[in-house]
């Protein structure tokens, strides 16, 4: 558990680093966790997690907005699916900025084996 809790502390600090970087560039984070914690709520403009780690607002992570519907869908059946089997969900996010709000898209997601 002390592992899991220092590879976590490791992706935040990594994940706020990458704010720090100016001209609006961005850094490639990951995180990997119990899928039980995660919140996902569903917008007009896509789908976002929250309780996910991350250095945006309440942990959140978030599909780019020019991802497809599709892709929305299989964030959240993927996530729903990790949550019911108990399951490791994990996520490659790309941290930055823009109008110097934090922004955590989503690049790939998928469920690890326990």
């Amino acid at each position: 558990m002390a592992h899991s809790n220092r590879k976590r502390l490791a992706t935040r600090l990594m994940a706020m680093a990458a704010l720090c970087v100016s001209g609006g560039a961005f850094a490639q984070a990951y995180v990997s966790m119990p899928a039980g914690p995660l919140r996902l709520q569903n917008y007009p403009g896509g789908t976002s997690i929250y309780n996910a780690g991350s250095p945006c607002t309440s942990g959140g992570l978030t599909l780019d907005p020019a991802d497809t519907p599709d892709r929305n869908k299989t964030l959240y059946a993927t996530v729903l699916a990790a949550k019911a089997a108990n399951a490791i969900f994990f996520a490659y996010y790309d941290v930055g900025a823009i109008a110097g709000a934090p922004v955590c898209y989503i690049r790939s997601f998928g469920v690890d084996a326990q």
